[in-house]
């Protein structure tokens, strides 16, 4: 890597010390989620193949167990739940489009795992996936859909509406004013 701006050199130190301590093969990068399932898509940051150990420990020197994990960065302060609805929708989609157009389909994960870094220190953690958490995503799917779209057509025209102009409980008051004035 070339020169780095000083206030990224923490994230850079962090990163490179995240590769010597895990050792992971990086499978694919920024390819794109597809589910015509479920109609959504989104752009993962990593496919890792990561060897674990028996306690599920990174194994760097790769003795352990290859799985493979579907990877978010994340430099926010913390790392939220909500990481987890986006990454169960990545895992759960129907294909994988790369940068050139080709689809194919989305394979198995053994789990996801989110690396978040600051400039104070690293962690990779993992994440849930499973069915629970995506009928989870797929619920505020169907949500959304409701806001942008289903909302809009449940309420018709009036059949019937006055013709009259409405005089609200204000106006009223400021008429029979206006009359014990007179």
């Amino acid at each position: 890597m070339g020169h780095v701006h000083p206030d990224l050199e923490p994230y850079r130190a962090h990163f490179a010390s995240f590769l010597e301590a895990v050792n992971p093969e990086l499978v694919r990068a920024e390819d794109v989620a597809w589910s015509e399932t479920h109609d959504y898509a989104g752009s993962f940051d990593a496919m890792l193949r990561v060897w674990l150990d028996d306690e599920g420990k990174p194994t760097p020197d790769r003795s352990g167990t290859p799985h493979l994990l579907v990877a978010d960065w994340k430099t926010s302060k913390s790392t939220y739940a909500d990481v987890a609805l986006q990454m169960s929708a990545y895992a759960h989609a129907d294909f994988i489009i790369d940068p050139d157009g080709n689809r194919e389909p989305m394979p198995e994960f053994d789990g996801a795992v989110v690396l978040h870094i600051t400039p104070e220190q690293w962690a990779l953690k993992p994440v849930r996936i499973d069915a629970d958490v995506f009928d989870v995503f797929l619920t505020l799917r169907k949500v959304f859909t409701w806001d942008r779209e289903t909302s809009k057509t449940v309420i018709g025209r009036a059949l019937a509406k006055s013709t009259g102009k409405l005089v609200t409980g204000t106006q009223r008051r400021a008429r029979q004013l206006e009359s014990l004035a007179l």
